[in-house]
Parts: structure tokens; sequence; C-alpha cells
């Protein structure tokens, strides 16, 4: 058990450090959104950029416009299906307007809220651009993918696919803390 742990961890050490973004959009109604990521994807569609790998430490530019054809209301909903690491379920679901939306994280069983804007959202056009520098290593030191949907539905309705994950260059650096649990075990008499 502890040389196929050893292995899993060399095959990830040794991994390029990325963030990778791959997505599908379906069921659109009401509104047509456009993201562009720059430099960094291999592919597009009407959506935007898709099949994207950013590196750490690099800076990338993200163009966005969302077209709202319908205005919004608090009837509307925001959910999210979602999986971390092909173990670790994230669901919730909230007012796209009018409220507060309120996530509980898995495992660490800490609850996130924010205030979601007023309601109605007004059919308009928005156009940003976003820069998006990537600290120079992975913040959370190691691994971890997500996929999953994200699903509008109400006034207007979109599903969006990710699939997500975030490599790590520096799991030296975190190597110790993640054997901790085995070493102990290791050093316990029974």
């Amino acid at each position: 058990m502890m040389n196929t742990l050893l292995a899993l961890f060399a095959l990830v050490y040794v991994a390029h450090a990325t963030v990778t973004l791959k997505r599908t959009i379906s069921n659109v109604n009401g509104v047509v959104p456009y993201v562009k990521i720059t430099p960094g994807c291999t592919s597009a569609d009407q959506y935007g950029s898709n099949d994207c790998t950013m590196n750490w430490g690099q800076t990338y530019t993200i163009n966005e416009t969302v077209a709202l054809q319908k205005e919004v209301t608090g009837t509307s909903k925001l959910s999210v299906q979602a999986t971390v690491a092909g173990i670790i379920p994230l669901a919730f679901e909230c007012p796209m307007c009018g409220a507060n939306c309120t996530v509980t994280i898995p495992i660490i069983n800490k609850k996130e809220s924010w205030y979601m804007g007023p309601c109605p959202i007004k059919a308009a056009t928005e156009n940003k651009v976003i820069p998006l520098p990537l600290p120079a290593s992975n913040p959370i030191g190691i691994p971890v993918s997500i996929t999953g949907t994200v699903t509008i539905s109400g006034d207007i309705s979109i599903t969006i696919g990710l699939e997500a994950s975030l490599s790590s260059e520096n799991l030296h650096e975190h190597f110790a803390t993640l054997m901790e649990p085995y070493i102990f075990l290791g050093r316990r008499r029974y």
C-alpha cells in the first residue's frame, strides 16, 4: 500500500504545473454568453474559448460578453452539482437575485454566504475585460480536480458542464504533511 501511494505521489510530482479547463454549454435560452481566455486555449465555439491550459505564474486575459435577453427575477435559480477530487460532493442552489447564496464547503463544513444582487436583473449586454494573474504555484499545494454542472433555470436557462484541474509542481513542499498520517501509523505500537 505504501509503495503504491509513493508511486502515485511521484507521478503527480512530475506532472506539469497547470490549470486545465474544459466546458460544454447546452439548454441556452434568454442569455448569450461569450468568454474568451487568452492565451492558453486550443479550441473555441460560439460561446468562446475551450480546452484551456494555463500555467502557474503567468497572466491571462478574460474577455467576457453576456447578452441577457430577458429580465431575471427572484424565481430564477442557480444550481451547482459537482464532485471534487472524484469523491467529494459539492451541491447547492441559490436564487439568481434578491437574496443571499449560502454554500457549505465540504470536509471543513464551513458556510460561505454572499448577496446575489437586487432583483430584477434587467435585460442588457455587458462586456468586461478581466486580467487573471495566476499565482506562482498551486495555492492549495496538492493536485485537485472538479467536475460537474452549473445550471441556471427560470426566466433564462443555461447548463454548463465543467471539468477543471489544478496540478502542483510544489507537491514536495507538502509531502511531509501528506505523509504524516502514514508515518504516525508506522510509529504506532499495537
